[in-house]
């Protein structure tokens, strides 16, 4: 009876040993994956920067040209 105790105790003992590595395990490759992306964008950032500041441009420079054009009717409809 003894021995059966203590193997069940060990079971059991063992049991949570494995459910706690499970979870940490899964925590180390959520953490890992976050890590990769986290990595991912501080090597892009150069890059995403400079297509940003494109977009940007080009939305000023479009902004300028339909300004021109308005102040360009304007001028017209009131000659």
């Amino acid at each position: 009876k003894k021995l059966r105790s203590e193997n069940e105790t060990l079971s059991n003992s063992n049991q949570k040993v494995k459910n706690t590595y499970n979870k940490t395990n899964t925590e180390l490759k959520q953490a890992e994956n976050e890590y990769k992306q986290l990595n991912n964008t501080i090597k892009n950032h150069n890059t995403n920067l400079a297509k940003a500041e494109k977009a940007v441009n080009n939305e000023k420079a479009s902004l300028n040209s339909l300004e021109r054009t308005i102040t360009k009717t304007q001028s017209q409809m009131n000659a």
